[in-house]
């Protein structure tokens, strides 16, 4: 049953005096009132439209070829990720708020740069610049594996993408910007998450000495995703479900025992020469 417009309001007024609190804009009820509204012009979307499917025309083309091809360590297909929640439901309205309130933040201008470069930056030339992983000059069974990973991750991020048909939130509500990224797959699970999510869980697979600083960069990775309105935070959600899945075949493979032992020298050499990623001076 569709909700009073009593109820909306109050819906939103809640949602924007906690904003206003977090913030600390009691002074600033101008930026509290326009976040308000939008929150009402969002709400009042969703009441009154069915969300859109994904348009197939849209899909680039190498996301289409790759579902085509065949996993290289996985094995079977996974199960069956659960819906992410309607924009009828209240989890869903909260999801796009959420997106609203972190576009909104004046903080968070300078998300732009590492939004757009998570986008559209090549994953390993990524986690290059951001430290993360070694020249692949110096480490190449380290690369071929995060290179075999990405091929398997990618391929079962698509197949469940083409189930769902899930639009970014920036096409759901006019008040979400597009801010970075030519869309190329459906939203969810997030693919450029679960990519990059994959890759820095086979680094922590193969050495856990900096996990702490891959789980501050994926944090952080997940609100430039956000960001950017191009995810929800259930995309990024099933992204990780995805990833996990993928490095358990990885954990597990005994077929690629000798390949992990000479991946895991090399990342111990990068991590003594340069240390983690967000500390480093402080050698491991």
């Amino acid at each position: 049953m569709r909700k009073t417009v009593f109820h909306i309001l109050l819906f939103c007024f809640r949602d924007a005096t906690a904003f206003a609190k977090k913030f600390n804009l009691r002074g600033e009820m101008v930026r509290v009132n326009k976040y308000l509204m939008a929150c009402v012009l969002t709400l009042h979307a969703t009441y009154t439209l069915a969300e859109p499917s994904f348009p197939r025309g849209d899909w680039g083309p190498a996301q289409r070829a790759m579902l085509e091809k065949k996993t290289l360590l996985t094995k079977g297909d996974m199960a069956a990720i659960p819906a992410p929640p309607g924009i009828e439901t209240d989890e869903g309205q909260h999801e796009l708020m959420r997106v609203m309130r972190i576009q909104l933040d004046p903080a968070n201008g300078v998300r732009r740069p590492n939004a757009r470069d998570a986008l559209e930056m090549e994953v390993g030339d990524l986690l290059r610049k951001r430290r993360v992983l070694p020249d692949p000059n110096i480490a190449p069974t380290l690369w071929s594996m995060v290179s075999a990973v990405d091929h398997d991750v990618s391929i079962t991020v698509l197949k469940e993408a083409k189930r769902h048909d899930r639009v970014a939130p920036h096409a759901v509500s006019d008040d979400i910007a597009e801010m970075s990224g030519h869309v190329v797959a459906p939203a969810f699970p997030s693919l450029r998450f679960a990519r990059i999510r994959a890759a820095m869980g086979l680094l922590e697979v193969l050495n856990d000495q900096c996990a702490d600083d891959y789980a501050h960069i994926l944090a952080d990775t997940a609100v430039d995703m956000e960001f950017s309105g191009q995810h929800r935070a259930s995309d990024i959600r099933a992204a990780e479900l995805v990833s996990a899945w993928t490095l358990s075949f990885v954990e597990a493979s005994e077929q690629i025992r000798d390949e992990k032992i000479r991946a895991e020298t090399e990342l111990a050499v990068h991590l003594r020469l340069e240390g983690c990623p967000l500390d480093p001076k402080s050698k491991p």
